[in-house]
């Protein structure tokens, strides 16, 4: 008998379903756009109502015709983006226009830049856990934010606050519990061995203003924190199946961000003109960027050509992962705007080590000229600094490195 797994993925403008075998093969892919509010500069929010009902909508496309009893188990990531609940677990709005619906602080939002710098100055310890700088893209500098500005409407009437993944798995599970994935990424929580520590730095939490969230034994932001992938609570509960059109107590594995979990799939990725054994040469840097630049950037730049001239606007983007090396590789995310939605596209790897800064800077300018993109804001550029920075000014809404070592 075949069983089927699904694996949902919920990115920054729309959620994707795979109806997949246990042996590896995608049978089914569906996909539902998801709506992102931009009522003022550097705000951005979604709702978890519409993300959820994006999720059921594709769960029903891709499982249409199949036995619920052979699908054995679903996975989830997601963008790590904040979701607020009140105490009784419904939607609690984020945003200054106090609409429920906007629920969720996406990943992308920049109000928090200045408690994100106050957080930075104060150099506690477990920032050495985030790369040594913490970004107003994590979560703390954004629940700090809530506090000083929303705390009547919000901060005092919160229950829950999630990483959009770890919400996916309780809202189909009712079980509270988080991935250590987005907690340790983009929440500071510790998992040392060589400090021999696990859980929340209350220290941390006290010195920059958040220690409330240590009562009731952490119970907002969560204590009970899971591998990715460990079975989560009893598995889908009555209502999501109902939901779902599936069998109560299919299991459900913790999740993983969304960038991590695409990782992982890569490890196994077999496309053609790549070497099988590839995957097994994790020593080999530069074998895999090559294979990687071959496999990937000729697919992806036709699709980018095609879907910027219609944008309005368009950006070069990261994920603010800090402190890269010379050892180290640059990957290129074109995001841009399009009929009122935010999307992204893989653009190309560029190497570092074989840049001075102003040459990297030079390659940067090419990208843009030959893709032939017209971007007109600021720029925001922390890794790099040179002359040649200040001709991208007034042409692109951020440029910021993406870093990735490949060992």
């Amino acid at each position: 008998m075949t069983a089927y797994f699904i694996g949902i993925d919920v990115g920054t403008g729309s959620v994707r379903a795979a109806l997949v075998t246990d042996t590896g093969e995608i049978i089914k892919i569906g996909v539902k756009e998801i709506k992102t509010w931009n009522n003022q500069t550097d705000f951005y929010e979604q709702s978890t109502d519409d993300i959820w009902n994006a999720i059921i909508t594709c769960i029903k496309s891709i499982t249409e015709g199949v036995d619920p009893e052979k699908v054995i188990g679903i996975g989830f990531d997601a963008t790590c983006s904040l979701a607020c609940f009140d105490k009784s677990g419904a939607p609690l709005s984020v945003s200054p226009t106090g609409n429920n619906d906007q629920n969720v602080i996406l990943w992308l939002d920049h109000r928090a830049v200045k408690e994100a710098d106050e957080i930075n100055n104060l150099k506690h310890p477990v920032l050495k856990y985030v790369g040594g700088k913490i970004s107003p893209e994590m979560e703390t500098p954004k629940l700090l934010w809530l506090k000083r500005n929303l705390k009547a409407d919000c901060w005092d009437k919160a229950g829950y606050f999630f990483d959009l993944p770890d919400f996916l798995t309780w809202k189909a599970t009712d079980a509270d519990s988080r991935s250590s994935c987005s907690l340790v990424c983009k929440w500071t929580y510790e998992i040392s061995e060589t400090d021999c520590r696990e859980g929340w730095n209350k220290s941390y939490f006290e010195q920059i203003g958040l220690d409330d969230l240590a009562a009731n034994n952490w119970k907002k932001i969560g204590s009970l924190v899971l591998p990715p992938g460990t079975p989560v609570g009893n598995g889908l509960s009555q209502s999501a199946a109902a939901q779902f059109g599936l069998k109560a107590g299919t299991a459900v594995g913790a999740s993983m961000i969304d960038a991590h979990a695409g990782g992982l799939g890569l490890i196994g990725c077999i496309a053609d003109g790549i070497d099988p054994a590839f995957h097994t040469r994790l020593g080999t840097s530069k074998t895999i960027q090559n294979e990687l630049l071959d496999s990937i950037l000729h697919v992806c730049q036709d699709i980018i050509k095609k879907d910027i001239q219609a944008a309005k606007y368009i950006a070069i983007q990261d994920d603010e992962t800090t402190g890269g090396t010379t050892q180290t590789q640059m990957v290129l995310i074109i995001r841009y705007v399009k009929d009122g939605r935010i999307y992204e596209r893989f653009s190309s790897f560029l190497r570092p080590m074989d840049h001075t800064e102003d040459g990297l800077s030079a390659a940067i300018l090419e990208l843009f000229f030959f893709s032939k993109l017209m971007p007109n804001c600021d720029i925001l550029f922390d890794q790099l600094q040179s002359r040649q920075l200040d001709a991208l000014k007034d042409k692109v809404h951020f440029t910021l490195c993406l870093i990735y070592i490949l060992i």
